[in-house]
């Protein structure tokens, strides 16, 4: 199909916007590294379901270790580190602000890409990528309208950026890792749903080995016992980590350039502004509606590219 990479990395921005919501609600309740915990497990079990139930377990042992390897590290980093980070970073600033500063992670995507694969962005690509991250950054420089829930939690914004600069950089990386794990031409490899649910198997593990070692695990299965918790969780896994990872493994698989896949499914500050205006009060300004229209060009330039 053509553009299936962009259309699946779009796909998964909007995806991820959904799901921001519910997550936030959770990681307020019940801790970002809990919920993290939570949804990565249950997507594991119910990929896993998935591939039993249409007779598709033996394709786990398909690929050669190499393979495993590298979607292996994927998942630890990608979904253990750097999904927590993300979503400690939604508790302190917001997930509007939170996914500006992720927005970054295509740059390190492209970077670590062009020596790694041997990936060379051509100057239109280039010239979209930084159309669609400048309207990205727009939006959210547009500001937090005053009163509303957001705009009164300035509390750990500085730590909370932070967290979201070294999500955006763990992010590039584990795309990376997943392509490389995923290369056919290079490797023996699984098919894409037997490797999406490996990787979140492995993110899981990784979770709940800090959880045993840290001695924090009952207290994260204890978070979840409050009023509506597990519940929200549940349906945030659902859009995000199960739909919304997949679409965005398909798209780095199939999109030329894993700078641009990175670049289009980063569009959740622009799809996310409906949803914080209207679970939030988050009403978004007059920059942030230009930003917005900026990010649409420069994805117009990448399909053009």
């Amino acid at each position: 199909m053509a553009y299936e990479g962009e259309l699946s990395a779009l796909a998964a921005s909007l995806l991820w916007s959904a799901s921001s919501i519910p997550f936030t609600h959770a990681a307020r309740r019940a801790g970002a590294i809990a919920v993290n915990a939570f949804k990565t497990s249950a997507a594991a079990l119910l990929l896993v379901g998935c591939l039993a139930v249409t007779g598709r377990l033996g394709a786990l042992a398909a690929a050669e270790p190499l393979a495993y390897l590298y979607i292996g590290l994927s998942g630890v980093i990608g979904l253990s580190l750097t999904d927590s980070l993300l979503f400690r970073s939604y508790a302190l600033i917001g997930p509007r602000i939170a996914f500006l500063v992720f927005s970054t992670g295509p740059f390190f995507a492209a970077l670590v890409a062009w020596p790694v694969l041997g990936e060379r962005i051509a100057p239109l690509g280039l010239a979209g990528m930084a159309l669609t991250v400048g309207g990205i950054l727009l939006v959210t420089l547009g500001g937090t309208s005053p009163g509303t829930v957001l705009a009164r939690r300035p509390q750990g914004h500085a730590r909370g950026v932070w967290l979201a600069v070294l999500a955006a950089l763990g992010m590039g990386v584990t795309s990376v890792l997943f392509k490389l794990g995923s290369d056919a031409s290079r490797l023996r490899v699984l098919e894409l749903l037997p490797a999406h649910a490996f990787r979140m198997a492995m993110g899981a593990a990784g979770l709940l080995v800090i959880g045993a070692c840290t001695g924090r695990l009952r207290h994260w299965v204890a978070a979840f016992r409050a009023p509506r918790v597990a519940g929200t969780a549940a349906f945030g896994t659902l859009f995000g980590p199960v739909l919304g990872v997949w679409f965005f493994l398909n798209g780095v698989l199939t999109t030329p350039e894993v700078g641009v896949a990175m670049t289009l499914s980063s569009l959740t500050p622009v799809m996310v502004i409906p949803f914080t205006w209207c679970f939030f009060g988050d009403r978004p300004t007059v920059r942030s509606v230009l930003g917005a229209a900026i990010a649409v060009g420069g994805v117009a330039l990448l399909f053009l590219r």
